[in-house]
């Protein structure tokens, strides 16, 4: 039973995938506010270099950073993006949902060159966007490092398989050129296909015709160049750089549990069989099993091909000692890839009877494609148009919504102080938009306020510190966010001061 194609889907059918794409991936692209570590981090970072004119050396907090040692492609973009849009949460999320774009776009592409048709890559890229996980927190719609990390991861598995079968060269320098755009998107991150691309290699029996390939060579050359020449580059500008990516991202990030990231093995097949991909991880080996049922060789290939990478991929992840629950997403798209060629097959079947191009034949096939694909994507649509915190994340984000208000003006500026402990990118980054907006505000040391400071503090052992040490008078308050003038010492404070004396 062959299900490729050789007839060009008709044009409607593209303009309903753009738009059934462009859904997920941008509206309300910056309903929620700054997510607070990597995100609100990237976007402060982004901030700062489009002040300093730095591109080499990412900074944070005007200094270099050697906590986030990833090379700065993301941030390139962003930079860009804010130049264009201005600096907000959809600018510097925009590259994200960009890069989704495009990896949904070359799915189609992928399948045209494969299936000799479009619609299995835009069932897959439906299928794709459809996953809770691939658009959720840390995914496509956010401003991280992952969404521009799965384009490229994508793309060089997609080229370096074309090249494998079908061995023209430009395969090849594309494959190489997206491994240099992985890498300087999310360093080592890029490279984790690499034990799944060998093993297809030596299953098609091309290593030694590969390594004899003296194009094969050139391209290592603009990977090393461009891509880890990065590395020594920027160590010129920033010593110490390299050894905080050895610590941060080889060695210590892979062989011990940071942050208190450690999770069981099964994590990452725990998530995707639960909610993050719902309900599609859990018919991937049905699926993989119709695809190959009969198929020809080429379409074969491509679905053993996918499911090497997603098995590899995972037992790579999985054996690192750091595990967090966005690690797995450049997986999705070989799910997807897998599950969108299966629909192609069934709808083949179900119509086998009926003349193609005929009015029935329309019909029953994107009919019962529809209905396949209907509830996951409407549930998507629906998560996504009422993309709201739910309550406990509103509690979590209470200050960064009202600096956000006082940032576009809905809100008048009643504080000239932030009081707030712990990691705080996510409440800069709207410090940075006031003052995009011609307004100022400084953090401050709560425990040394003096007579006629306004400051703003939610976290309630901030408040009660100063409700405790302090006579103030309250002039704002809005969700748990209060906004207080000092007036003075309380009176036990201050007898505690003189007694303990300068």
């Amino acid at each position: 039973m062959n299900n490729g194609s050789n007839h060009k889907e008709p044009r409607w059918l593209l303009f309903l995938y753009i738009i059934a794409i462009c859904v997920p991936l941008f509206y309300n692209l910056d309903a929620k506010v700054m997510r607070i570590w990597d995100e609100a981090r990237l976007a402060v970072s982004a901030y700062e270099m489009q002040e300093n004119g730095n591109c080499l050396v990412v900074h944070y907090d005007e200094s270099p950073d050697m906590w986030s040692v990833k090379p700065p492609l993301m941030i390139w973009a962003q930079v860009l993006s804010i130049k264009i849009l201005g600096y907000s949460e959809f600018a510097t999320r925009f590259p994200s949902a960009l890069a989704a774009f495009f990896c949904c776009l070359f799915l189609p592409w992928f399948s045209g060159k494969v299936w000799r048709s479009y619609l299995p890559g835009m069932l897959a890229g439906i299928v794709l966007v459809s996953m809770h996980g691939y658009i959720g927190d840390h995914g496509m719609r956010t401003g991280d490092y992952d969404s521009m990390l799965v384009l490229f991861t994508t793309m060089l598995c997609g080229y370096y398989f074309l090249y494998i079968e079908y061995g023209k060269q430009k395969y090849l320098y594309l494959t190489f050129i997206s491994v240099t755009l992985a890498i300087l998107t999310k360093g080592i991150a890029g490279l984790l296909m690499g034990p799944a691309l060998l093993l297809y290699t030596l299953y098609r029996k091309k290593l030694w015709s590969l390594l004899v390939n003296p194009h094969f060579y050139c391209g290592l050359l603009i990977v090393l160049i461009l891509g880890i020449g990065y590395y020594p580059l920027r160590e010129v500008y920033n010593p110490g750089y390299i050894e905080a990516v050895f610590q941060n991202e080889l060695g210590g990030r892979y062989n011990q549990a940071l942050e208190g990231h450690g999770w069981p093995w099964h994590f990452y097949l725990k998530g995707m069989a639960g909610q993050r991909t719902e309900p599609w991880f859990l018919i991937l080996p049905v699926a993989f099993l119709f695809g190959v049922w009969k198929s020809e060789k080429l379409l074969c290939n491509v679905y053993f091909f996918c499911m090497l990478i997603i098995v590899f991929y995972l037992l790579v992840i999985s054996a690192g000692a750091t595990k967090l629950f966005w690690y797995d997403l450049p997986a999705y798209p070989f799910i997807s890839i897998v599950i969108g060629g299966a629909m192609h097959r069934l709808a083949a079947w179900f119509t086998r009877k009926n003349k193609a191009g005929s009015t029935v034949y329309t019909l029953k096939k994107y009919g019962l494609l529809g209905a396949l694909l209907a509830f996951p994507y409407i549930t998507i649509a629906f998560w996504v148009k009422n993309s709201a915190e739910v309550y406990w994340e509103v509690e979590f984000y209470r200050i960064e919504y009202y600096l956000r208000d006082v940032a576009e003006k809905r809100r008048p500026q009643r504080f000239d102080f932030i009081a707030y402990e712990g990691y705080s990118a996510q409440i800069t980054f709207y410090k940075n938009r006031m003052k995009e907006a011609g307004l100022d505000a400084d953090y401050i040391d709560w425990k040394e306020l003096h007579a006629g400071d306004r400051v703003l503090a939610a976290e309630n052992g901030v408040r009660t510190f100063i409700e405790t040490h302090y006579t103030y008078k309250t002039i704002d308050n809005w969700y748990n966010v209060w906004v207080y003038e000092i007036t003075g010492r309380t009176a036990e404070d201050s007898t505690s001061e003189e007694e303990n004396g300068p």
